[in-house]
Protein backbone atom coordinates (compact mmCIF):
# COMPACT_ATOMS: atom_id res chain seq x y z
CA UNK A 1 0.00 0.00 0.00
CA UNK A 2 2.91 2.17 0.00
CA UNK A 3 5.76 3.64 1.71
CA UNK A 4 5.96 4.36 5.90
CA UNK A 5 4.55 7.80 6.31
CA UNK A 6 7.63 10.04 7.69
CA UNK A 7 6.90 12.68 10.58
CA UNK A 8 6.66 16.19 10.46
CA UNK A 9 9.83 17.71 11.70
CA UNK A 10 9.41 21.77 12.08
CA UNK A 11 11.55 24.07 10.69
CA UNK A 12 12.14 27.90 10.72
CA UNK A 13 9.84 30.23 8.92
CA UNK A 14 7.17 27.27 8.63
CA UNK A 15 3.92 28.00 9.39
CA UNK A 16 1.84 25.43 11.72
CA UNK A 17 -1.46 24.50 13.44
CA UNK A 18 -0.49 24.22 17.33
CA UNK A 19 -2.91 22.41 19.10
CA UNK A 20 -3.57 23.29 22.74
CA UNK A 21 -5.09 19.94 23.70
CA UNK A 22 -2.41 17.45 21.85
CA UNK A 23 0.38 19.59 23.35
CA UNK A 24 -1.11 18.84 27.09
CA UNK A 25 -1.44 15.35 26.18
CA UNK A 26 2.20 15.00 24.70
CA UNK A 27 2.97 16.82 28.31
CA UNK A 28 0.91 14.37 30.50
CA UNK A 29 2.45 11.51 28.89
CA UNK A 30 5.90 11.74 28.17
CA UNK A 31 8.03 10.43 30.96
CA UNK A 32 11.15 12.82 30.87
CA UNK A 33 12.10 15.56 32.79
CA UNK A 34 10.03 19.11 32.41
CA UNK A 35 12.47 21.89 30.59
CA UNK A 36 12.70 25.28 32.41
CA UNK A 37 10.95 26.80 29.43
CA UNK A 38 8.06 25.01 29.95
CA UNK A 39 7.82 26.04 33.85
CA UNK A 40 4.54 28.03 32.97
CA UNK A 41 1.36 26.02 32.60
CA UNK A 42 0.03 25.82 29.13
CA UNK A 43 -2.48 28.37 27.68
CA UNK A 44 -5.54 27.64 27.56
CA UNK A 45 -7.27 27.64 24.12
CA UNK A 46 -6.29 30.76 22.38
CA UNK A 47 -9.01 32.95 21.66
CA UNK A 48 -11.44 30.00 22.60
CA UNK A 49 -10.22 28.41 19.59
CA UNK A 50 -9.25 24.62 19.44
CA UNK A 51 -6.15 25.86 16.94
CA UNK A 52 -3.70 29.15 16.89
CA UNK A 53 -1.71 29.41 13.45
CA UNK A 54 1.69 30.09 14.01
CA UNK A 55 5.10 30.90 12.56
CA UNK A 56 8.39 28.66 13.81
CA UNK A 57 10.33 31.36 14.82
CA UNK A 58 13.30 29.11 16.22
CA UNK A 59 14.22 25.68 16.29
CA UNK A 60 17.10 24.14 18.55
CA UNK A 61 17.88 20.43 18.38
CA UNK A 62 18.93 18.83 21.84
CA UNK A 63 20.74 15.39 21.80
CA UNK A 64 19.98 12.36 24.61
CA UNK A 65 21.33 12.62 27.79
CA UNK A 66 21.77 9.93 30.40
CA UNK A 67 18.73 10.00 33.01
CA UNK A 68 19.26 9.44 36.63
CA UNK A 69 16.68 8.46 38.96
CA UNK A 70 15.75 11.25 41.71
CA UNK A 71 16.37 14.37 38.96
CA UNK A 72 13.04 16.01 38.79
CA UNK A 73 10.35 14.91 36.68
CA UNK A 74 12.51 11.70 35.87
CA UNK A 75 10.34 8.08 36.47
CA UNK A 76 12.03 6.33 39.08
CA UNK A 77 13.26 3.57 36.85
CA UNK A 78 14.30 5.77 33.77
CA UNK A 79 15.04 4.68 30.40
CA UNK A 80 19.00 4.95 30.01
CA UNK A 81 18.63 7.61 27.81
CA UNK A 82 15.46 10.40 26.94
CA UNK A 83 14.48 10.94 23.71
CA UNK A 84 16.03 13.67 20.73
CA UNK A 85 13.98 16.79 21.12
CA UNK A 86 13.49 20.21 19.83
CA UNK A 87 12.43 23.18 22.01
CA UNK A 88 10.72 25.24 19.06
CA UNK A 89 9.46 28.77 19.51
CA UNK A 90 6.42 29.78 17.74
CA UNK A 91 4.63 33.25 17.17
CA UNK A 92 1.34 33.36 16.30
CA UNK A 93 0.46 35.05 13.16
CA UNK A 94 -2.00 37.46 14.48
CA UNK A 95 0.91 38.84 17.08
CA UNK A 96 2.63 41.80 15.61
CA UNK A 97 5.83 41.11 14.18
CA UNK A 98 8.93 42.11 16.38
CA UNK A 99 11.42 41.66 14.00
CA UNK A 100 14.09 38.48 13.31
CA UNK A 101 15.52 36.31 16.27
CA UNK A 102 13.38 38.83 18.53
CA UNK A 103 11.46 37.13 21.29
CA UNK A 104 7.85 38.71 22.21
CA UNK A 105 5.63 38.32 24.96
CA UNK A 106 3.02 36.19 22.95
CA UNK A 107 5.93 33.53 21.54
CA UNK A 108 4.94 30.03 22.74
CA UNK A 109 7.76 27.54 23.51
CA UNK A 110 7.02 23.79 22.95
CA UNK A 111 8.86 20.75 23.49
CA UNK A 112 8.76 18.09 20.65
CA UNK A 113 9.93 14.78 21.43
CA UNK A 114 11.29 12.93 17.63
CA UNK A 115 10.50 9.81 19.16
CA UNK A 116 6.83 9.98 20.32
CA UNK A 117 4.74 7.68 19.58
CA UNK A 118 1.75 10.08 19.83
CA UNK A 119 0.19 12.48 16.82
CA UNK A 120 2.03 15.42 16.13
CA UNK A 121 0.54 18.87 17.94
CA UNK A 122 1.85 20.81 15.53
CA UNK A 123 0.84 20.22 12.25
CA UNK A 124 2.11 22.30 8.83
CA UNK A 125 -0.65 24.78 7.72
CA UNK A 126 -1.56 23.00 4.12
CA UNK A 127 -2.04 19.71 5.88
CA UNK A 128 -3.90 21.30 8.71
CA UNK A 129 -6.34 22.55 6.51
CA UNK A 130 -6.87 19.62 4.12
CA UNK A 131 -7.41 17.22 7.41
CA UNK A 132 -10.48 19.64 7.97
CA UNK A 133 -12.81 18.49 5.09
CA UNK A 134 -12.85 14.77 6.20
CA UNK A 135 -16.59 13.94 6.01
CA UNK A 136 -18.39 10.60 7.63
CA UNK A 137 -18.16 7.91 4.95
CA UNK A 138 -15.30 8.71 3.37
CA UNK A 139 -12.64 6.11 2.86
CA UNK A 140 -9.29 6.45 4.58
CA UNK A 141 -6.11 4.19 5.32
CA UNK A 142 -3.41 5.54 8.02
CA UNK A 143 0.01 3.89 9.18
CA UNK A 144 0.78 2.09 12.08
CA UNK A 145 4.53 1.61 13.41
CA UNK A 146 5.35 -1.37 15.13
CA UNK A 147 5.65 -1.35 19.06
CA UNK A 148 9.83 -0.90 19.58
CA UNK A 149 11.05 -1.62 15.85
CA UNK A 150 11.43 -0.25 12.54
CA UNK A 151 8.33 -0.51 9.96
CA UNK A 152 4.67 -0.98 10.24
CA UNK A 153 1.45 -1.18 8.41
CA UNK A 154 -1.50 0.43 6.49
CA UNK A 155 -4.29 0.37 8.22
CA UNK A 156 -7.99 0.91 5.47
CA UNK A 157 -11.30 1.83 7.40
CA UNK A 158 -14.13 4.23 7.36
CA UNK A 159 -15.06 7.50 8.71
CA UNK A 160 -17.86 7.48 11.20
CA UNK A 161 -17.84 10.76 12.72
CA UNK A 162 -16.00 13.60 12.58
CA UNK A 163 -16.34 16.07 15.85
CA UNK A 164 -14.13 18.58 14.57
CA UNK A 165 -16.78 19.78 12.46
CA UNK A 166 -18.99 20.51 14.93
CA UNK A 167 -19.21 24.42 16.52
CA UNK A 168 -15.96 24.90 18.57
CA UNK A 169 -15.36 21.19 17.86
CA UNK A 170 -11.48 20.23 19.09
CA UNK A 171 -9.91 18.56 16.26
CA UNK A 172 -7.80 16.68 18.09
CA UNK A 173 -8.53 12.86 17.60
CA UNK A 174 -11.93 14.03 16.65
CA UNK A 175 -11.91 11.34 13.68
CA UNK A 176 -13.76 8.09 14.83
CA UNK A 177 -12.92 5.02 12.35
CA UNK A 178 -13.98 2.19 11.87
CA UNK A 179 -11.24 -0.45 10.80
CA UNK A 180 -11.44 -3.36 8.58
CA UNK A 181 -9.37 -5.43 9.52
CA UNK A 182 -11.61 -6.40 12.59
CA UNK A 183 -14.49 -3.55 12.54
CA UNK A 184 -13.37 -2.10 16.02
CA UNK A 185 -13.39 1.91 16.16
CA UNK A 186 -10.55 4.18 17.20
CA UNK A 187 -10.27 8.05 17.76
CA UNK A 188 -7.19 9.42 15.33
CA UNK A 189 -6.41 12.95 14.51
CA UNK A 190 -7.11 13.76 10.81
CA UNK A 191 -3.69 15.00 9.63
CA UNK A 192 -2.78 11.25 10.33
CA UNK A 193 -4.72 9.73 8.10
CA UNK A 194 -4.42 9.95 3.98
CA UNK A 195 -7.77 9.53 1.91
CA UNK A 196 -8.31 6.16 0.49
CA UNK A 197 -10.21 4.81 -2.72
CA UNK A 198 -9.80 1.12 -1.49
Amino acid sequence: LGEEKEGYEPAEGDVVAYVPSGHREHRSKQQQPRRPWEAKLLPQDPAGEKFQMCRVEQVMHFKPVALEPGMPGVPSEPEDKCEPFMRVRLRPLDAPNQGDGVSAAGDLQVTVYQGSSLPEFLVPRDVFDASRTVLPGTRIKMWFANRGSRGGSWWNGKVFTNRALEEGGDPWECLKVQWDKDDDFSEVCPWEVTVSTK
